[in-house]
């Protein structure tokens, strides 16, 4: 995991039923974004959270941070279509 300058405000730990990982920075400092990265079981993934640089209550709230990564579910591989894969063994 690389730190951004969003970790001078905080590096946290953050997970849900299928993922546990680190959320760099907090709504409160003085930088434009959040790095998460999030670890499953065989995988990772790593998504940012940008904002303006000004307070007031266009600003992101920890409480909705929370939601987002709630809200995170892993999804079954998508299965090819029968007749894409009857096509190509003709």
């Amino acid at each position: 995991m690389a730190l951004s300058r969003d970790a001078n405000s905080g590096i946290f730990a953050i997970q849900n039923p299928a993922y546990k990982g680190f959320q760099q920075g907090t709504p409160k400092s003085p930088w434009d974004g959040f790095i998460f990265d999030l670890y499953p079981d065989t995988d990772r993934m790593e998504f940012i959270l940008s904002q303006k640089n000004r307070p007031g209550p266009g600003r992101v709230s920890q409480a909705e941070i929370n939601r987002i990564v709630q809200s995170l579910r892993r999804v079954a591989p998508a299965q090819p279509a029968p007749e894409a894969t009857s096509a190509r063994h003709n």
